[in-house]
């Protein structure tokens, strides 16, 4: 593992008093961001691809009432702009390659 500790940037946005490290595996397969990087990041892609079908699950959502199956959310419109919102949330300066299969 090669670890370069960062302070800092003069084109950024991040407080130059914020400390952060980056760390490449020495196989090239693992690049770590940040001081205490314990957490994944989630494919683009993927991620979009999930909400959205989340999204239009909750369209369809109906429950069993007393008179029988209720109608479709009263919100309905408000999911329907959340899948079109899903995505605006993928970068356009950062990709990440998804792990190979097992």
């Amino acid at each position: 593992m090669i670890s370069y500790p960062c302070r800092g940037f003069s084109r950024s946005k991040i407080p130059r008093d914020i400390h952060f490290g980056v760390t490449l595996g020495g196989d090239g397969t693992l690049l770590s961001l940040g001081i205490e990087n314990t957490q994944p990041v989630p494919c683009g892609s993927d991620l979009v691809d999930v909400l959205v079908r989340l999204c239009q699950a909750l369209q369809k959502l109906t429950v069993n009432a007393l008179g029988g199956p209720s109608s479709v959310p009263i919100n309905l419109p408000d999911f329907v702009q959340l899948e079109q919102d899903v995505q605006k949330i993928l970068s356009k300066t950062v990709v990440v390659q998804k792990e190979p299969k097992s």
